[in-house]
């Protein structure tokens, strides 16, 4: 029980401050509108599914009978914030700036907050398995958001967050050529990705009932080494200056 409270506190916590760090002004980079990034959207969800959680736990004293539905919800939102560390180390970590990859909110909302939501779902959920048939779940959050993403870019003509793999008016739907590929084959390739981020967690899972601390102690190295490689990137870039 207090493993498990420490934990989803520790997502809730991660959650806030690297919003408050962003509304301050002290760590601005590419999301000036950062309600509007998905990176904040998966970290409101996941933690809002860690206090729902916390709640059932309190008031069940422990025994964690939480609705199946719920665990469905929550490894929904896990795959999500892991979603948002994967794309943010890959496709766009290389091309910010040293001020936004040192901050708080950054630290935060793309590393801290994906990590501990891993580790509360690898080791305190491992009793409700997400089903490998039921993968498909992942996708939904990411689709809800691209849709919403779509609608404000054909209303307002001008791209909510700078996500140029969703720029349909610069890189066309199929198109494929020197500049890039066209989104909708950007969207096949991050739903697979996120089919893979679900089978790796069930994995982990399985791993972790036998291993807990090993299997908690190589995802977050694992992870901070990622992160950490692909931010030196970013802060040799020279596409986004200091």
């Amino acid at each position: 029980m207090a493993v498990s409270a420490t934990l989803k506190l520790g997502v809730v916590a991660s959650c806030c401050i690297g919003i408050a760090q962003h509304d301050l002004g002290l760590s601005r980079g590419f999301m000036d509108s950062i309600l509007k990034a998905f990176t904040m959207q998966s970290n409101i969800w996941i933690a809002a599914g860690c206090l729902v959680f916390l709640t059932f736990e309190i008031a069940q004293r422990g025994a964690r009978r939480v609705p199946a539905w719920l665990h469905a919800l929550k490894f929904m939102f896990t795959t999500s914030a892991l979603l948002t560390w994967i794309v943010f180390a890959v496709l766009l970590a290389p091309t910010m700036n040293r001020a936004y990859l040192l901050s708080p909110s950054n630290l935060c909302l793309h590393n801290l907050t994906p990590a501990l939501a891993l580790l509360d779902q690898i080791n305190l959920d491992a009793d409700s398995p997400m089903a490998a048939k039921r993968l498909w779940l992942t996708l939904i959050m990411p689709l809800l958001y691209t849709v919403a993403f779509f609608m404000a870019y054909e209303i307002t003509g001008e791209l909510p967050v700078p996500y140029f793999f969703l720029d349909y008016r610069a890189y066309g739907w199929f198109g494929v050529g020197p500049d890039g590929i066209g989104v909708l084959y950007w969207i096949a390739l991050l739903g697979a990705v996120l089919i893979g981020i679900g089978a790796a967690v069930r994995r982990l899972q399985t791993a972790a009932q036998g291993r807990p601390l090993a299997t908690s102690a190589i995802t977050v190295l694992a992870m901070m080494g990622g992160s950490a490689a692909y931010g030196a990137l970013g802060l040799r870039s020279v596409v986004l200056p200091d």
